[in-house]
C-alpha cells in the first residue's frame, strides 16, 4: 500500500495512547463505557486530569457515528489536477472516520500518483507469471493492459503534535522531557491502494451479509442430513433428536426465543415432523433476528473513508497520466449507517425482520418500499422440513422499486411479526361469506378506514357488498387487512351491518 501524507499530517494513532504514567492500547474503534472526570475545590490538577477531560470529550463526540454513520459529509471531491497529468486534487470538505474522528480538509489537497507510474513489483517473480496481455479501453483511450493502473483513494484521520514549550515542573510519573508539545493538530492522510477491476466493496459487504443470513438455514440442512430416515416411533428417537438439538443450541446461542430449549427438554414423546418444523423455525428465526439487529460496529484505525477510484495510464515510453476519476458510490462512501448493506440499486429489508407488521410498514415507507394490505402474506408453518426450508429460503435484498411480498407470522392475539419477503397474495375466500352476483358491487369506500385501495382488495377477494362484510368475523377481516388494529376492524363491521340493513 502506498500512503500519501499531505503536509501537516503525519502518521499517528487515532487515539493518544500515552496517558500520563501508563500507556494503554488503542481502543477508539469499539464501543466503550465512558468515565467523565470530576473536579472539586482544592483539587491539585495534573496533566492526567486534563488529558482525561480531553479524552472524555472526544469519546463523547465520537458516539455520533452510531447515530448517523460514517463517511463523507460534504465536499472532498476528487478531480484531475490541471497542472499535473499524474496528480489528483481533493477539494476541501468534511468526513467522519469509521472511528468517529472528524476529518477536515481546509484547502485543495494535491495527491501525486507518479510512484504508481513505475513498473509494479512482481511479488510472484519466482513463479514467472506473465504480465497482463491484450488491450483495454478507458473512455476513448485504448492501451496495452500492462499500462493500466486501477487505484482506490481514501482519506483517514491523523494527528501531529505541535507548539513545543519548555517543561517547568516535574510530573508525578518522573522527570519530564526538556521540551513538551502543548497542542495536537488534527490532520489527515490520503491513501492510495491498488484496486481490482470490477470489484465493488458495497456488493462484497452485501454478499457477506446475505451469506450469513442464509447460513441460519444450516440447522435445517444438517438436521435433515443427520435424520434422513427419522422415525418418531423408534424407541431412541426422542433422546437422539433431543441430544442433537441441544448440542446445536449449546454451540449456537439463542438470543430471543429462549423457550425453544424448554420445548425440546419438556417433550415427552418423539416429535413428529410438523413439531420439528416448528422448533427449527424458531431456531432459524432467532438466528436471523440476531443478524438483522444493528449492533455497534468496530473497525481498525487504518480504515479510511473511500473517496474515489482512479484509472491511471503508466506508459513505459511516455507520460504518466490520469485517465478517469469515479468519485461516486460504490467507490465513495457518503455518510451512512453501518448496518444492512445492499448493492447499488437494492434495498436490504433485513431491518424489518420480526418487527410488528404496522411498524414494518412505516419503516418500509421511509425506504420507498410499498407495503399495503394487497402485498402481505401470512406465513403458515408447513408440515415438512423440506417445505420449511423452501419457504424460509428467500432473499431479503430486493431491487429498488420492486413490489415486495411481506410474510408475517401470527404469534397469537393478532401479534403479527415479519419473517420474510416472499410469498403469495391473500386470495382465500373467507368462510361464511355468500357469493354475490357478478354485477353486485356496493360502494365500500363509505365504510370507515376503507379507501379505494382497500376497496379494490376486497373486490379481488370477491367481497363486494356490505352484507358480505357484516357476516364476517373480526378475525376473518383482519386476515385481509392485517395492518388494521382491532378498533378500526370493529368500526368497519359495525358500519357494514348498518348499511346492509334495508
Amino acid at each position: 500500500m502506498t500512503t500519501v501524507t499531505i503536509p501537516n499530517g503525519t502518521p499517528a494513532t487515532a487515539k493518544n495512547g500515552d496517558c500520563g504514567c501508563h500507556s494503554r492500547p488503542e481502543s477508539c474503534c469499539r464501543l466503550e463505557c465512558l468515565t467523565a472526570p470530576r473536579f472539586f475545590c482544592g483539587q491539585l490538577l495534573t496533566d492526567q486530569d486534563m488529558t482525561a477531560l480531553v479524552d472524555w470529550t472526544r469519546d463523547k463526540l465520537r458516539l455520533a457515528r452510531y447515530r448517523h454513520g460514517w463517511g463523507v459529509v460534504c465536499g472532498l471531491d476528487v478531480r484531475c489536477d490541471p497542472k499535473s497529468r499524474s496528480s489528483l486534487i481533493v477539494s476541501p470538505g468534511y468526513a467522519v472516520s469509521c472511528c468517529g474522528d472528524d476529518i477536515v480538509v481546509c484547502k485543495d489537497a494535491p495527491v501525486d500518483l507518479s510512484n504508481w507510474c513505475k513498473p509494479l513489483p512482481d511479488r510472484c517473480a519466482g513463479f514467472k507469471i506473465p504480465p497482463p496481455t491484450g488491450t483495454v479501453k478507458v473512455g476513448c483511450v485504448e492501451m496495452p493492459a500492462s499500462e493500466l493502473r486501477i487505484l482506490d483513494v481514501s482519506i483517514g484521520y491523523k494527528e501531529k503534535k505541535a507548539a513545543p514549550t519548555t517543561a517547568l515542573g516535574r510530573g508525578s510519573c518522573g522527570q519530564t522531557a526538556s521540551c513538551e508539545y502543548t497542542r495536537t493538530n488534527e490532520s489527515y492522510t490520503i491513501s492510495v491502494v491498488q484496486g481490482v477491476e470490477s470489484s465493488d466493496p458495497v456488493q462484497a459487504a452485501a454478499d457477506a451479509w446475505l451469506a450469513n443470513y442464509k447460513k441460519c438455514l444450516d440447522v435445517i440442512d444438517q438436521f435433515m442430513t443427520r435424520f434422513a430416515k427419522y422415525n418418531p416411533k423408534a424407541e431412541t428417537a426422542l433422546d437422539e433428536v433431543r441430544t442433537w438439538l441441544l448440542n446445536w443450541l449449546d454451540s449456537h446461542m439463542l438470543n430471543d426465543f429462549c423457550f425453544v430449549r424448554d420445548c425440546i427438554c419438556g417433550a415427552t414423546a418423539a416429535p413428529d415432523e410438523q413439531t420439528l418444523a416448528r422448533w427449527l423455525f424458531w431456531i432459524v428465526q432467532d438466528c436471523r433476528n440476531a443478524l438483522a439487529a444493528c449492533d455497534c460496529y468496530a473497525c481498525t484505525s487504518s480504515e479510511g473513508v473511500p473517496l474515489a477510484r482512479v484509472w491511471l495510464r503508466a506508459q513505459q515510453d511516455g507520460p504518466c497520466r490520469v485517465l478517469r476519476v469515479d468519485p461516486y458510490p460504490p467507490f465513495r462512501r457518503d455518510l451512512s449507517p453501518q448496518c444492512w448493506p445492499a448493492p447499488l440499486g437494492f434495498i436490504n429489508l433485513g431491518r424489518l425482520l420480526w418487527h410488528r407488521l404496522g411498524d414494518a410498514c412505516e419503516i418500509a415507507s421511509r425506504l420507498g418500499v410499498k407495503v399495503n394490505d394487497t402485498n402481505v402474506s401470512k406465513f403458515e408453518l408447513p408440515p415438512t422440513l423440506a417445505e420449511l426450508k423452501a419457504r424460509l429460503d428467500c432473499n431479503p435484498i430486493i431491487n429498488c422499486g420492486s413490489e415486495v411480498i411481506l410474510q408475517y407470522y401470527d404469534t397469537g392475539n393478532f401479534d403479527y411479526r415479519v419473517v420474510g419477503f416472499c410469498g403469495e397474495r391473500f386470495r382465500q375466500q373467507p368462510a361464511g361469506t355468500d357469493q354475490p352476483a357478478a354485477n353486485t358491487r356496493d360502494d365500500l369506500t363509505r365504510l370507515p378506514n376503507i379507501g379505494t385501495g382497500r376497496q379494490e382488495t376486497l373486490y379481488q377477494n370477491n367481497i363486494t357488498t356490505y352484507k358480505q362484510i357484516s357476516a364476517m368475523s373480526a378475525q376473518e377481516l383482519s386476515k385481509i387487512f392485517p395492518t388494521l388494529a382491532d378498533q378500526p376492524i370493529a368500526d368497519i363491521l359495525a358500519e357494514a351491518k348498518s348499511l346492509s340493513q334495508p
